[in-house]
């Protein structure tokens, strides 16, 4: 063989080889592209509808995309209805019908030759209609239904592409097409707001109101008393008003009587007023409410359940933590001073990050490292019981403090065990005390001895037996009030 046509020929060997393996012109990519819509019925992928007409079941919905460029085949859709009524469209549901159109799997097919031939699939008069007018075009892409399957739960359908063509589809794509225009029609109530544009809420019950607001991450409540906000019930609160959904729209004017709540969303340069009456118990037995946003003409009928944090009394939506755990984080020097001994001991963290003596109570054994973390981490970790303006117990939290703890040289916390069963603490407000369960007195420390290394050894022994449970306070005269 002539060697010029030898090399020629492993020159070819090679490349074909190479292709192969690499598949450098995505050959394999398209083969299975190819594969995958072939087991489809459109070829749809990257397309946009600008508007969409549902025929059929005595209905007709016409909806259009309000994004300039058209919306996808998806979820994400932002969708106006504009028959039988004007409304927000559900971007939920319109998004599952256009996703299973664009993932619609064919089961079979047959190409017919007459309009008899099509009588025999139920598509000589179609139960249902779509009209799909895809962004940049001007006539509507349509598909229609017919008849059932004689076995299995299927359709026939055709569509504008090949008008002979039948196809043999899963029944669940007429589903959606069965619901009224309430399917179709945005169940949220209070539109065009999320969590995080929000700076202030308020809200009524009765006469008594409740105002916070918001600084980064931080809620205040500002009143009737200013204090600091627990975010996850604020936000509780407040998500059940911007988040709720609609089971019906319920005609006639609002109720004449006075709202059983309000609210008023704040920020962004805009507010929302909402307001709440208790609507009779349906028919499912279910307690629903009547809501309307104010300047909207809409009342709908909602489920109550989530309004039912309205009722959640003031001291309910305050911060129930003794400190934040930035401020926890931050503690490298502290002083414990215990009234009853007559004792104090000022800790510190040193280089490797252990806390040590640094003044006060000499002492004559190591700093049980385990004791202190823990403690401090539960002033941070451990929710507040709650808050009491009783006199008989601010009179106790006014006596002798069994622990106070100051950091950046200054008091902050004092703690007074009561009964044994808990300890009252400083609270936020003037004229108030909070209280500490059982759980957080196993963690307290209330004499210097409780600190050491030794004593919490002893304890972690004994801590089953019910009489460790208040770290001996009866060794104490007077101690237990």
């Amino acid at each position: 063989m002539n060697p010029r046509v030898s090399l020629a020929l492993i020159v070819l060997f090679v490349a074909l080889g190479t292709a192969a393996l690499f598949d450098p012109f995505g050959w394999k990519a398209r083969k299975e592209e190819k594969k995958e819509l072939e087991g489809q019925v459109y070829a749809w992928k990257d397309r946009r509808v600008a508007q969409l007409r549902l025929l059929g079941y005595g209905r007709e919905i016409r909806l259009e995309c309000a994004k300039d460029g058209g919306c996808p085949l998806d979820y994400s859709g932002d969708w106006r209805m504009l028959s039988p009524v004007q409304d927000d469209a559900d971007p939920s549901n319109l998004g599952a019908l256009l996703a299973s159109l664009k993932n619609l799997a064919q089961l079979g097919r047959v190409e017919t030759e007459s309009d008899g031939e099509l009588g025999e699939y139920g598509l000589h008069k179609p139960v249902a209609r779509i009209e799909i007018l895809f962004s940049g075009e001007k006539a509507p892409h349509w598909v229609e239904l017919g008849g059932a399957s004689a076995i299995g739960s299927n359709v026939y359908l055709r569509n504008s592409d090949n008008p002979r063509t039948v196809w043999l589809v899963a029944s669940s794509i007429a589903e959606p097409l069965k619901k009224d225009a309430w399917h179709w029609r945005a169940k949220r109530i209070l539109r065009g707001w999320e969590t995080g544009q929000v700076a202030s809420f308020e809200w009524k019950k009765g006469g008594a109101s409740v105002s916070a607001s918001k600084n980064g991450a931080v809620w205040t409540l500002e009143k009737p008393l200013q204090a600091s906000g627990n975010a996850i019930m604020v936000e509780g609160l407040l998500n059940s008003v911007l988040y709720a959904n609609a089971r019906e729209v319920e005609g006639g004017a609002p109720p004449g009587s006075a709202p059983a709540f309000e609210a008023w969303v704040r920020g962004s340069g805009k507010e929302a007023h909402v307001k709440v009456w208790r609507a009779p118990k349906s028919a499912r037995g279910a307690q629903d409410v009547l809501v309307q946003v104010v300047g909207r003409p809409l009342l709908y009928r909602a489920d109550g359940t989530p309004f039912d944090r309205f009722n959640k009394p003031f001291d309910e939506f305050r911060l129930r933590r003794l400190l934040d755990f930035t401020v926890r984080n931050k503690m490298e020097k502290l002083t414990l001073r215990f009234p009853r001994e007559k004792k104090f001991v000022e800790i510190r963290k040193n280089a490797s990050g252990d806390w040590e003596r640094s003044g006060g109570e000499e002492l004559k054994e190591p700093l049980s490292q385990n004791r202190i973390k823990n403690f401090l981490d539960s002033l941070a970790a451990t929710d507040v019981e709650g808050f009491t303006r009783t006199p008989a117990l601010l009179s106790v939290y006014r006596g002798i403090a069994d622990l106070e703890l100051e950091w950046e040289g200054k008091e902050r916390l004092k703690f007074v065990v009561h009964e044994r069963s808990r300890a009252l603490v400083n609270g936020e407000l003037s004229g108030e005390a909070r209280i500490m369960g059982g759980s957080f007195l196993s963690l307290l420390p209330i004499r210097v001895a409780d600190l050491l290394a030794s004593t919490n050894q002893k304890v972690v022994v004994q801590q089953e037996k019910a009489d460790e449970h208040d770290h001996g306070h009866d060794e104490h005269d007077g101690h237990a009030h």
